[in-house]
């Protein structure tokens, strides 16, 4: 949860509220049937997981930063200071929320590598202010650094509609929406309860904020179906726009219905 006490052992892409009553109902409570919670909570039975965050935390240093003789490796964008062999490396950044990278070094010269995130359509590097050009080899850009360099990697963050395997039998006719490293959702609460029947249109979304969550949102043209009855020769559409918020911030604002894959129009 974003407020850090709460958590999930199961990483639902699909919550219908309505369907958990019908299929229960039918099936009379039947306990073999399985649905994630909705909710997250601050106690399992067994909590044997949480305390792996205090190992991760205390191994990202391990993730942010490689290196060998020649070249240090940056795999990971987050404000970090790191010593290597008397080399200083200082990087600033408010990734993911946005795409730069500021990074200087002092102490000693070295090649810098940076990786450029499988997401990214569109990046510029500089260094010292000047353009550096460089094509990526194995999903990373190289740059040789003196002391007291900087370089300066600015990644756009776009909105891009994605696609499932056609043999994905589940995902059939669905897309999904990212937006530079974030996936995004849609939640009932923001889209009016059931999304059974809403569909995106296009593939041209609109980068807001959303200032309850604190977080960047996606507005999406989407349409509602609407029949007079089981099966009926046409559909009614309304249009309105959907807004999206990161996955990883779903059910922080009560229970409802959510989404990451969603019918496309």
């Amino acid at each position: 949860s974003l407020d850090g006490k709460s958590f999930f052992y199961e990483n639902a892409q699909e919550i219908d509220l309505e369907k958990r009553k019908i299929v229960r109902g039918a099936l009379h409570e039947n306990r073999n049937t399985h649905f994630p919670i909705t909710q997250r909570v601050e106690v399992f039975g067994c909590s044997c997981c949480p305390p792996n965050v205090t190992r991760f935390i205390s191994s990202i240093g391990d993730f942010v930063y490689n290196y060998d003789d020649e070249t240090v490796y940056v795999n990971q964008y987050m404000d970090s200071t790191a010593d290597i062999d008397g080399l200083k490396i200082v990087q600033k950044t408010n990734y993911p929320y946005d795409g730069r990278v500021a990074l200087t070094i002092t102490g000693g010269n070295r090649r810098i590598a940076l990786r450029i995130p499988s997401w990214c359509r569109m990046w510029t590097l500089t260094l010292n202010g000047k353009v550096v050009t460089a094509e990526p080899v194995k999903g990373y850009v190289f740059v040789d650094m003196a002391d007291g360099d900087e370089t300066l990697l600015d990644m756009r963050l776009d909105v891009k509609v994605v696609h499932a395997d056609p043999r994905v039998a589940a995902d059939r006719g669905m897309r999904a929406v990212t937006y530079g490293p974030f996936v995004m959702c849609i939640e009932g609460v923001d889209n009016g309860g059931s999304l059974t029947d809403v569909k995106l249109v296009g593939n041209t979304g609109t980068v807001g904020f959303d200032e309850s969550l604190g977080l960047p949102c996606v507005y999406f043209p989407a349409v509602r179906g609407e029949t007079d009855g089981l099966y009926s020769d046409t559909v009614r559409s309304t249009r309105f726009t959907a807004k999206m918020i990161p996955y990883f911030a779903f059910a922080n604002r009560g229970e409802c219905d959510m989404r990451i894959w969603v019918g496309e129009e």
